[in-house]
């Protein structure tokens, strides 16, 4: 363990502002790029992040390196750095969502990238006279050779209910991102080819009644968190790779219609729980 006199006083605070988002205590010894992941990993809520030096110089961010803070500072005993946060339009959201899904061969993208009305976009519904920044309300893309790896600023489309992507060939992970939407209603990414665990983080979408991710090679077990999806009406894991106990936490859903958990790698007892459950259920 690091003696007081060992260790350097380091306060992120967001440009501008003088409010330090975080505050932490770090061994002189330690290397930029440790101390570079620390910070990304406590301010994880905080998305584009740019840690500057000292000076606020806004084309020398903290890179990864070999240096210690001792050799980068001296001798000192507090360190204040200013963090930068880029915020994204909702067309620049939809311009990546664009690129990473391989748009310029969809088979519909009607009005995308130009200068007309979110509205007007292929596959787009918005909140009808809507004050807020973000109107996106639905992304209805279903069949539409979307193709490679969702990206993780699909998250910030912060208004967004309804997201229809399935019978796709969209591939990778499941970003832990789409957490973020809070308003989200339906999510259905099934008959793809996405792989990886079912992120916890689709246990904050409180909002969620509909959730399809069958026919997609997901692993691992099923995470607990879902239990918290509390006006969940369907839930469709089927034909993945999912294994392990379906957790107890699934039977605490009252309001289910549907549940399906056929032709995976499951094992153990049905928990009682969700027997119990007044809905349709295929194991």
């Amino acid at each position: 363990m690091s003696k007081e006199k060992d260790l350097i006083h380091i306060s992120i605070e967001a440009i501008g502002s003088g409010i330090p988002l975080l505050k932490l205590n770090v061994p002189s010894s330690i290397q930029s790029n440790e101390l570079y992941e620390r910070v990304r990993f406590d301010l994880d809520k905080v998305d584009d992040t740019i840690i500057l030096f000292l000076d606020y110089d806004f084309s020398n961010p903290l890179k990864e390196t070999e240096d210690s803070l001792k050799d980068l500072y001296g001798d000192v005993k507090r360190i204040t750095f200013a963090l930068m946060t880029k915020i994204l339009t909702e067309r620049e959201i939809l311009e990546k969502f664009y690129y990473a899904m391989n748009g310029p061969n969809w088979k519909y993208n009607n009005n995308w990238l130009t200068d007309k009305p979110l509205k007007d976009w292929y596959g787009i519904k918005v909140h009808e006279s809507s004050e807020e920044k973000f109107i996106v309300k639905t992304l209805f893309l279903t069949y539409n050779k979307l193709e490679g790896k969702i990206p993780k600023e699909i998250g910030k489309l912060t208004n967004l209910h309804t997201l229809h992507l399935y019978n796709n060939k969209l591939k990778g992970l499941i970003p832990k991102e789409i957490g973020k939407l809070a308003n989200l209603q339906v999510l259905s990414l099934n008959n793809n080819n996405l792989e990886g665990k079912i992120p916890k983080e689709i246990g904050k979408l409180n909002n969620l009644i509909w959730l399809y991710l069958d026919d997609n090679n997901l692993e691992g077990e099923i995470p607990k968190e879902i239990g918290k999806l509390t006006n969940l009406k369907i839930l469709e894991l089927s034909n993945n790779k999912l294994e392990g106990e379906i957790p107890k936490e699934i039977g605490k859903l009252t309001n289910f219609q549907w549940l399906y958990l056929d032709n995976n790698k499951l094992e153990g007892e049905i928990p009682k729980e969700i027997k119990e459950l007044k809905c349709y259920k295929k194991f």
